[in-house]
């Protein structure tokens, strides 16, 4: 860059300069006295730098220095320079950089800025010293400095602009940048930087924060020269706010804000850019590619018959974004779903509202939209909290996509978002308020009454799966923070668009977004892509400063308020009257609802110990308040709403509150985890997934400890466990709470796959089922090689019990775990495996007891208790687990896990019946006849010790069941069932010599009697 101006000017003095016969506007410039830092240039030099043209007959005046040639002959020549750069702006000079910065700042209508000062920024700090033009507010650490910009920014709409020093200070404002980065934030950071003469020597304070940065910004330079300011100030603010919205970076090195600009510059460089005649050309490109996709749009949304509006973030940021949302989906009547960070840009008091979408968005906007044949994406993302497991995502759409029917249309502006996640049907690029525009004129209207299946469909779900579902507290219980958030809206919702909400990142997060009302734009201030603890109390308070007269209050848990509390002294020190709800249940929430779920309760370094918030906040100058009885609740939220300046609210939470629904990871959108009020109505399927809870429980409040204790009754055995000096359950249920749910573990896998990340797991159901087979094929190729005759009960036991119970038991079940095939498909065959197994082995047993009992009562009756058990419990067994897989009927599954249980304790009695005739009768044949044969007693201990080790593997596997260790015990059992075959196989030959004695023994008597 330097090289070409330097190349430009000496072809402008050499060739350009010379031709001053042709009267045409001339590049130069003026030469002007040496001036002192902040010294003005005098008027008569400015009105003479301000001149555009030299005068024809001054032009006239001057020699042609190199060449004779007439002006015809030089009218081929063009200007290196556009003559509308010839325009210079002097009203810089004499400034310092930091001056210079000032007045950038008032042209572009700045009126606050956040930020720390430091050494290497101080000649800005200087210069903006007591400036009436814009406010000042100094944060207590950079990360806040650039969260309050965020909060300012989502609440104004204007860009936050950021002001911190080198090293430290630049880092330090790294979380806040990527946190815009990934939501969509314009923000403008600028950072002192060590002299440009030290970089590269490790100066004190040096960072390479271009580099450090250039991953987390959209557009990151260092100043180079003075001269270079504004325009690198005004590409700043205009990259910031243009397209997808985000942050920028200008590193400003120390002897830059400190130098003096002693030339003018050209105006271009202190003015925001023309559009280029190549940018105009491609905006008309454009605009008939748009056309297209939008006459494609409109025929897809006519065409649909259960259309779902899935709003983004991007229609926030469309000036009337919101408003023309509006007119599509009463136009059309389509429901509306939004992301986390499109609440609010669809009021959720409308009956076409389904709520938030995703992992813990509404259980009816996640089944409305996988039920949907039109999905209309309107500035979304498709991120992975809103999709949950993209091979799941939207399969209605996607097939009548493929039939030419309907599909995905995806109205984005940033060109990289469309197809990066979701492919999508038809996508308009461009601004969506402005496409919305041109696009609802297109649209056939279409009445509620027209569309009735689909909202009947939906109202039904709404009923099912209300957000208000959840356990409600008694007076002697700890507050639900769930329910102090609905009050809270009811309290605000008189006050319209002037109640802005701003959060951390938690569990309290998602309750504010499932359980707050959200009916305005920008009134729903949160960390959403990058989920930056402590974002909640800065961005607050950047959103009071942006808006005054509004009530703004920061909902936050006390794990992610602790990150940015010094901020409640910055809040006190400008008077800025920003509210504070801090929800303490003393553990960091989020974490501990998935240890609960997916690490079988190890809470690892997840439970604190808080600071009196009260107290704290009353040392840093704030009205302060603590609310612990659910009575209280109200008037405690009306004290804070009438508080005048800075308050803060601290809730004394129940401790174990799960948020839900929940899409477990791995899992699709219908895929999710709900609360049921009743503690028996444990499961709600829907197509595939299982977990059950069925546990009761009993709660008490223990004051001396502040604890919440847990009664956990099963089979009057007590599970409590203290971990890291808190009373918390060891239970495979969610804390004691009756929830019913879709997937995931502890007892996954009842009618659908696993759905754990677990590679233990995963690889243990694969070697115990693979191991099952082998056996199972391996007996059966030695039976048929051993036996002489194939005939026979114990012959043919073995032989089905191989090869038609335990190999389709075993590849059953790794289709179903592993959703290798339909559901269907696998329960049958695992299922009629599961059968075939399990009463082949039994009749095993049978076929050799009258080896050992001369009693044909005693025989007559094994075989009748076999016969009697396979019809009366596998008959029922089969009947609920089809129930459970196609019904949409709670019960079913809960059946199904009582009667799994029954079962496989019935048949478990089974064998120990049988096993227990073979030892009692073995060790009477040992007694009678303790000396008649050394090798003979060997074999009866062998066979005693196998119907052991039969009776101990049966106990295994009833344990695994009472802990609601389903997939593993049945991946065991079918394993312990071909050990078992093995074990028969071992003893074949011991079988047929025992029988040999027992026929010497009776001719012996027949010969002696």
């Amino acid at each position: 860059m330097l090289r070409s101006r330097l190349a430009a000017r000496a072809l402008n003095k050499a060739i350009i300069q010379p031709l001053s016969g042709i009267p045409r506007p001339l590049i130069f410039r003026p030469t002007l006295p040496a001036l002192s830092c902040g010294q003005k240039a005098p008027s008569n030099v400015r009105q003479q730098a301000t001149a555009a043209t030299v005068s024809t007959n001054e032009a006239e005046k001057h020699n042609l220095s190199f060449n004779e040639k007439t002006e015809k002959e030089w009218s081929h020549v063009q200007l290196l320079v556009d003559p509308r750069h010839s325009k210079m702006d002097e009203s810089f000079i004499g400034m310092t950089g930091g001056e210079i910065f000032h007045q950038m700042m008032i042209r572009h209508n700045v009126k606050h800025i956040f930020g720390y000062p430091g050494g290497a920024i101080l000649p800005v700090f200087d210069a903006i010293y007591n400036s009436k033009h814009f406010d000042f507010v100094l944060s207590k650490h950079e990360q806040g400095a650039g969260h309050m910009a965020e909060g300012y920014a989502r609440a104004s709409g204007k860009p936050g602009v950021v002001l911190v020093t080198s090293g430290p200070g630049a880092t330090n404002v790294v979380t806040p940048m990527a946190d815009a980065l990934a939501d969509g934030t314009p923000m403008v950071v600028f950072t002192g930087q060590v002299s440009t003469t030290a970089i590269g020597s490790d100066a004190f304070q040096e960072a390479d924060v271009v580099g450090i940065s250039r991953a987390c910004t959209k557009w990151n330079v260092m100043v180079k020269s003075v001269a270079e300011l504004p325009k690198r100030i005004n590409e700043a603010f205009e990259i910031a706010t243009s397209g997808r919205p985000g942050p920028v970076l200008v590193d400003l090195p120390r002897d830059i804000t400190g130098g003096c600009l002693r030339n003018a510059i050209p105006t271009e460089s202190t003015l925001p850019p023309l559009t280029s005649a190549a940018a105009r050309q491609a905006v008309e490109l454009h605009k008939k590619q748009l056309d297209e996709s939008l006459r494609s749009a409109a025929e897809i949304i006519n065409k649909a018959e259960s259309p779902v509006i899935f709003a983004g973030h991007g229609i926030i940021w469309s000036e009337d974004g919101p408003k023309l949302l509006k007119a599509l989906a009463d136009k059309a009547s389509i429901p509306v779903t939004t992301s986390l960070h499109g609440l609010g840009a669809f009021d959720e008091l409308d009956k076409k509202s389904l709520h938030m979408l995703g992992m813990h968005g509404s259980a009816y906007a996640n089944m409305a939209m996988q039920n949907a044949d039109v999905i209309i994406a309107l500035g979304g993302r498709f991120d992975e909290r809103v999709t949950c497991n993209v091979a799941k995502f939207a399969p209605k759409a996607h097939a009548a996509s493929k039939a030419g029917r309907g599909g995905i249309v995806h109205f984005e502006i940033m060109p990289k978002n469309i197809n990066k996640v979701v492919q999508a049907t038809e996508a308009v690029e461009g601004d969506v308020g402005a496409n919305l525009g041109l696009l609802i004129p297109q649209i056939k209207e279409k009445s509620m009454s027209d569309r009735k299946a689909w909202f009947d469909q939906i109202n039904e779900w709404k009923k099912k799966w209300p957000l208000s579902a959840y356990e409600k507290a008694e007076r002697s219980e700890f507050i639900k923070p769930q329910t102090l958030i609905e009050q809270l809206s009811s309290l605000t919702a008189d006050r319209k668009d002037s109640t802005y909400i701003s959060t951390g990142v938690g569990q309290h997060q998602m309750w504010v977004a499932q359980h707050f009302r959200w009916r305005h734009p920008r009134t729903m201030i949160t960390s959403g892509g990058l989920g930056t603890m402590g974002y909640g109390l800065p961005a607050a308070i950047g959103a009071k400063v942006a808006k005054p007269d509004a009530l703004v209050i920061d909902i936050d848990g006390d794990a992610s308020f602790s990150m940015t509390l010094n901020e409640l002294s910055t809040a006190s020190q400008f008077d800025i009257g920003v509210k504070v709800i801090v929800l303490n249940n003393e553990e960091q929430g989020m974490i501990t609802q998935w240890q609960n779920l997916f690490y079988e309760d190890r809470y690892a370094h997840c439970h604190q110990m808080n600071p009196d918030f009260v107290e704290l906040a009353v040392s840093m100058g704030l009205q302060a308040r603590r609310v612990v009885k659910p009575d209280d609740v109200v008037d405690s939220l009306k004290w804070l709403i009438d508080t005048d300046g800075p308050a803060l609210l601290e809730v004394v939470t129940d401790k174990k509150v799960p948020v839900l629904p929940m899409v477990p990871g791995g899992s699709g959108l219908h895929e999710f985890i709900t609360w049921d009020s009743d503690p028996w109505k444990t499961q709600s399927l829907f197509q595939t997934g299982g977990k059950l809870y069925t546990k009761s429980h009993e709660r008490q409040f223990d004051g001396n400890s502040g604890c919440l204790n847990f009664n956990i009754h099963n089979n009057s055995t007590d599970q409590n466990r203290i971990v890291q000096g808190k009373l918390t359950p060891k239970v495979s249920y969610l804390w004691g709470c009756p929830i019913m749910a879709i997937t995931s573990s502890p007892v996954e896998g009842i009618v659908g796959g696993y759905k754990g990340n677990s590679f233990a797991i995963q690889g243990t159901l694969i070697a115990f089922l693979s191991c099952a087979m082998f056996s199972a094929l391996e007996v059966l190729v030695i039976a048929l090689t051993t036996f002489k005759v194939y005939g026979g009960l114990y012959f043919w036991s073995i032989i089905v019990t191989s090869s038609l119970g335990i190999v389709p038991d075993a590849i059953g079940l790794l289709l179903k775990y592993f959703e290798l095939a339909p559901i269907g498909v696998s329960a049958t065959l695992s299922t009629f495996g599961w059968f075939v197994m399990v009463t082949g082995q039994s009749l095993v047993l049978y076929s050799r007891l009258n080896l050992v009992v001369g009693s044909e009562r005693v025989v007559r009756f094994v075989l009748y208790m076999i016969i009697i058990d396979a019809v009366i419990l596998a008959t029922p067994q089969i009947v609920v687990t089809y129930g459970a897989i196609y019904s949409d009927n709670p019960r079913f599954v809960q059946v199904f896990k009582i009667w799994e249980n029954l079962q496989l304790t019935a048949f478990f009695v089974q064998e120990v019946i049988i096993s227990s005739i073979f030892i009692v009768e073995t060790v009477r044949i040992l007694r009678l006849y303790p000396t008649r044969s050394k090798r003979r007693t060997n074999i009866m201990y062998q066979l005693l010790c196998i119907n052991v080790i039969i009776i101990m593997m049966d106990v295994s596997l009833l344990v695994l069941e009472y802990q609601n260790l389903f997939i593993l015990q049945t991946a065991l059992k079918t394993f312990f069932y071909s050990v078992k075959l093995k074990l028969e196989i071992a003893v074949l030959s011991k079988l047929v010599s025992l029988v040999d004695f027992h026929a010497s023994d009776a001719l012996t008597s027949e010969i002696n009697p």
